[in-house]
């Protein structure tokens, strides 16, 4: 059988945050996993019979409470269980975004946006996990005025940076899977959110 296993997008960061990053997106489909690989996962085996296929869907991630200068929540992970020859397919949920003290983009399914570097400099975004599910999260980079926070990465693309004086930076695209629906209606998931600025320009 063919699969297609996406977990839980990570939550934006608070205070001049970073986007979430898309949850790992894992498939024997052709568009191949979430990230650099070129190859799609091999086709599972299933036994024959009556036979249950465990599947929990990860959610999404949200914002911390409690201060409003904090990460945002990772997405869950989304498992798939019961295929003999696999045992555990697991998804990674997507890192959340920075913030503006704490500006590095968790790692994830695909890596968090990193938050507004305070008060200057350049932040990097979280890594992607492993295996390859997705990308990593853009980069930031500030100054008194000017702070531009990263996209979170995305299955297709890493997020892309923000740039001090102009926009945050969007996510990174998905992936268009016919899995679904066929080939003539397909489907794009696993984006990534998009980076705030601190001011409205």
């Amino acid at each position: 059988i063919d699969y297609l296993v996406v977990a839980g997008g990570g939550g934006g960061g608070t205070n001049q945050g970073g986007g979430g990053g898309a949850g790992g997106y894992r498939t024997t489909m052709p568009e191949a996993p979430g990230g650099p690989a070129t190859s799609a996962e091999s086709a599972a085996t299933i036994s024959a019979g009556p036979t249950s296929y465990p599947i929990v869907i990860g959610a999404g991630g949200g914002r911390r409470g409690g201060s409003t200068d904090l990460d945002g929540v990772p997405g869950v992970d989304t498992t798939l269980d019961g295929l003999s020859d696999f045992g555990v397919i697991t998804a990674t949920g997507g890192g959340g975004g920075g913030s503006y003290s704490d500006a590095s983009g968790t790692p994830g399914g695909s890596g968090g946006g990193a938050g507004a570097a305070a008060p200057t400099g350049t932040q990097n975004g979280g890594a992607a996990a492993s295996p390859t599910q997705g990308y990593s999260g853009g980069p930031a980079a500030g100054s008194a005025g000017s702070h531009r926070a990263g996209g979170g990465g995305g299955a297709g693309a890493s997020g892309v940076a923000g740039v001090p004086g102009e926009d945050g930076g969007p996510g990174g695209v998905g992936k268009t899977s016919s899995i679904g629906y066929g080939p003539t209606n397909t489907e794009s998931l696993a984006g990534g959110g998009g980076g705030s600025s601190d001011t409205t320009i």
